[in-house]
């Protein structure tokens, strides 16, 4: 024997007697030649594992040893089973087979053929007890829903259809695959819908109702005129913005007038009292103060503005000292559709007529929306219609464009149209300078509208020299 051998090994004596060396149980073990077993440490079951997605829905704790609802080392696991938490055993619900809470154990049952066949079969429908736990958000769900919620932000802004969100979610992921964002984007016009009625559009209005509640504040209302079962208010306020130190006017609510549904409120119609007592209501039901109310705008309809029996009339009883101001843009068109009236009436039907000819004309790029934009058109092209129209009343003697030429070819007409084509613009830029979203009453005569109008060639006669005396 070597003398490592000698020095590893213990011997030992009996009776003076030398008998065989024996060797340490520990270089058994290291050899492979030791007859005990070694010691496997017990694992116990975790928590964490039910949270793993291969593990998810079907894996729980050993609901064997039982504990009070009190006890300090016991969860609540599928359908109310209290079990303990230092149980070394483990369970399937999809097989109803009870195993050894080893991490290695659950993934060679997962693998197993008699697994993946239940848990096809496994119900996807939750537990009671699933109901009452709280899904904690980790951060990449937060940031789905983030970008959810922008994605819907953005179709309404640019107001792009809702259908078309269908396709571009499908897009985002085709576009950015290696981002585990875009791939949990789950977006379609329903759920689109959902988000920018009760999340974007919910969380604007109460932090409007937080901002009225606290400052001063001015109410812009208009109705609906189109032709429908419903009647709708729509009320937008003004007030100091703090944050921004600017005048802000922002859109606060649609208010339902009456539907279809109810004949009697549909047959009263808009009236000044029901507007006004819808829009009390609407104010005091988001507990805003009335008293924060200083000044109201609106057209310059009886129902809003009449003497006696308005929403104006109303809101001076009930709030004296409140500032009303009618709508300058309307009443700036209501001052140019009333001037219009002393025209000939050749002038408004020639302008339709020329419409009516050549709207059905494949070759027609433009469409005219408003007034000064046809009378524009028509004075540029006079010359070409007036040939055009002339070749067409020769040749195929038409009612139509008889009408035109007739027109095309008198001068008054066209002295009309010249007239009209210097005072539009100036009724069209004041009014597009009353749409600003800043407050501009200040600067009106810096800009030169009054004194442009004042000082032009139809206001030097005697009247206009009068009025500056």
């Amino acid at each position: 024997m070597s003398s490592e051998e000698s020095d590893s090994s213990t011997c030992t004596e009996r009776g003076g007697k030398r008998l065989r060396c024996e060797t340490p149980e520990f270089k058994k073990l290291k050899r492979g030649e030791s007859t005990k077993k070694a010691k496997h440490r017990a694992q116990k079951y975790r928590t964490e594992w039910e949270s793993n997605k291969d593990f998810k829905g079907w894996l729980s704790a050993d609901s064997g040893k039982l504990f009070d609802n009190g006890t300090q080392n016991c969860t609540l696991v599928y359908r109310f089973v209290v079990v303990s938490l230092d149980s070394g055993k483990a369970r399937c619900r999809a097989c109803n087979a009870t195993f050894v809470a080893e991490i290695s154990v659950v993934k060679n049952h997962a693998k197993s053929a008699k697994h993946l066949l239940k848990i096809k079969a496994m119900p996807t429908t939750s537990s009671v007890a699933d109901l009452f736990k709280k899904k904690v958000d980790t951060s990449e769900d937060k940031q789905i829903k983030r970008a959810e919620i922008k994605l819907a932000a953005y179709l309404t802004e640019h107001n792009i259809s809702f259908n078309s969100v269908d396709h571009l979610t499908s897009v985002i992921k085709e576009c950015f695959p290696d981002s585990k964002i875009a791939k949990g984007i789950v977006l379609n016009r329903t759920k689109a819908t959902q988000v920018v009625k009760n999340v974007i559009g919910r969380c604007c209005e109460e932090n409007i109702d937080d901002l009225l509640k606290v400052n001063k504040f001015s109410l812009i209302i208009d109705e609906s005129t189109d032709i429908a079962a419903i009647k709708t208010l729509c009320v937008c306020v003004r007030f100091f913005y703090a944050t921004n130190e600017k005048i802000t006017t922002l859109y606060w609510k649609l208010i339902q007038i009456f539907s279809g549904n109810d004949p009697d409120q549909a047959n009263e119609g808009a009236t000044a009292e029901r507007l006004f007592t819808e829009i009390t209501k609407a104010i005091e039901s988001h507990n805003i103060p009335m008293t924060n109310i200083i000044g109201f705008a609106s057209d310059g309809c009886n129902s809003m503005f009449g003497k006696r029996n308005s929403v104006s009339s109303r809101l001076k009883e009930a709030l004296p000292g409140i500032m009303v101001q009618k709508c300058i843009c309307h009443s700036l068109h209501l001052c140019a559709s009333e001037a219009c009236k002393c025209l000939p009436r050749r002038c408004e039907d020639m302008a339709r007529n020329i419409y009516n000819f050549f709207k059905h004309s494949s070759k027609r790029q433009a469409i005219w929306l408003s007034l000064l934009s046809v009378v524009k058109r028509i004075i540029e092209q006079w010359e070409p219609l007036r040939l055009f129209f002339t070749a067409n009343y020769v040749e195929h003697r038409l009612l139509a464009s008889e009408e035109i030429y007739q027109d095309l070819n008198d001068k008054s007409i066209k002295l009309f149209y010249i007239f009209l084509h210097w005072i539009l613009p100036k009724f069209v830029d004041l009014n597009k300078f009353f749409q600003s979203d800043k407050v501009v009453i200040t600067l009106l005569h810096d800009k030169g509208f009054v004194a442009d109008i004042h000082d032009s060639a139809i206001c030097k006669g005697n009247r206009c020299n009068n009025h500056k005396s």
